[in-house]
């Protein structure tokens, strides 16, 4: 069996392969070679730019910093189907404050409808949110969650404007 070699994860059948490596999917091949391309982004750019969003405005609201990255949790159940997520996003404060009440109360009303998954994993989404709302990033200092982001950021930047520069392939 083969190892994602991105996400690790199993995989049985299929999955991508390129070079040496296998894939689950498109998105996890993606994923490698943007941290490949990650890796190279100088340190001290990193620095900076995580400087600059991290005082700058809130991307939502507009308002005064300091922004960082926040994570929203939700689950909703139907009998036997249980769906939860984890999105995290570069906000202010109150802004994530919101989206953290707004997703718990979500979760609440709608978490526990199925069994076993619903009424598990519930009490967790909305504890991790009012977790959230209450011990989220400190103000004071840019989170490692910030700066991955702004890592991968910038590799994206990078290989966009590779592939503008790039010259048509010969036909």
């Amino acid at each position: 069996m083969a190892r994602c070699g991105h996400c690790g994860t199993t995989i049985f059948f299929g999955g991508i392969r390129e070079d040496h490596r296998r894939f689950c999917n498109v998105r996890c091949r993606q994923g490698f070679h943007l941290a490949s391309v990650a890796d190279l982004v100088p340190v001290e750019t990193i620095h900076k730019q995580v400087a600059v969003v991290h005082q700058g405005p809130c991307p939502k609201c507009g308002g005064r910093g300091p922004v960082d990255m926040h994570n929203n949790y939700r689950v909703w159940s139907a009998l036997v189907l249980t769906n939860w997520s984890n999105k995290p996003q570069l906000c202010c404060r109150s802004c994530a404050t919101r989206s953290q009440a707004a997703s718990a109360l979500f979760s609440a009303l709608f978490g526990w409808w199925g069994f076993p998954w619903g009424i598990v994993l519930t009490p967790i989404m909305v504890g991790r949110n009012i977790l959230g709302m209450c011990c989220g990033p400190k103000p004071r200092s840019p989170s490692a969650n910030l700066e991955k982001f702004v890592k991968f950021n910038l590799a994206a930047q990078l290989v966009q404007r590779d592939q503008l520069h790039r010259p048509p392939p010969l036909q």
